[in-house]
């Protein structure tokens, strides 16, 4: 691993006392051999530019909780700090994949809501042709989507989640995800 300023196992120990008391010096040493760290733990993760800088701060916040509760006792700091600072990086980037998948869900529901929701006008004539516009769209929409995608949209208006449609179509999460993406954006082009 590369860490960006070099420190010796007995060095980074002792930075960690006065770091744990405040002292801003320790804290910076600490931070920016520990920096480049956390950069590429939060990189590993295919999120927005604003979403890595927010793993990057929680990277660091997690640096701050191991200096907290670190014991000499447990052996070296360095490695101790790399396991809490992973940790904490993981768990944190998995609630922000949740969050945005939840968030595209949410969309795509609202889009397909919007182009099936019928007007209940009482006007016969009105009726019709929103029920005619609903098969155009169904027709267009079954000649534009894939086998794959076709069978992720049937489950998912459902209401099945995209780890169980994973399970039952025997693909990953991912694809998944992935596959309601461009129904998505067929939809919006439709």
């Amino acid at each position: 691993m590369v860490y960006s300023t070099p420190l010796s196992v007995e060095d980074m120990n002792r930075q960690v006392r006065p770091a744990l008391e405040g002292e801003s010096e320790a804290q910076r040493k600490l931070l920016r051999y520990f920096a480049v760290y956390i950069r590429s733990c939060a990189r590993k993760f295919f999120l927005a530019e604003e979403d890595r800088q927010d793993l990057q701060q929680e990277g660091q916040i997690a640096l701050f909780r191991a200096i907290e509760r670190y014991r000499e006792a447990r052996g070296p700091f360095g490695p101790y700090a790399r396991l809490v600072i992973r940790r904490h990086i993981n768990r944190a980037a998995e609630k922000m994949i949740h969050r945005n998948a939840v968030e595209r869900a949410r969309d795509l529901s609202e889009d397909i809501g919007e182009m099936t929701n019928f007007r209940q006008i009482g006007d016969p004539e009105t009726e019709v042709m929103e029920r005619e516009r609903f098969r155009e769209l169904e027709t267009q929409m079954r000649n534009k989507l894939t086998d794959l995608e076709s069978g992720v949209l049937a489950m998912f208006l459902q209401g099945h989640t995209y780890r169980e449609i994973g399970r039952r179509l025997k693909k990953p999460t991912k694809s998944i995800d992935n596959a309601l993406r461009r129904i998505r954006v067929k939809i919006k082009t439709a």
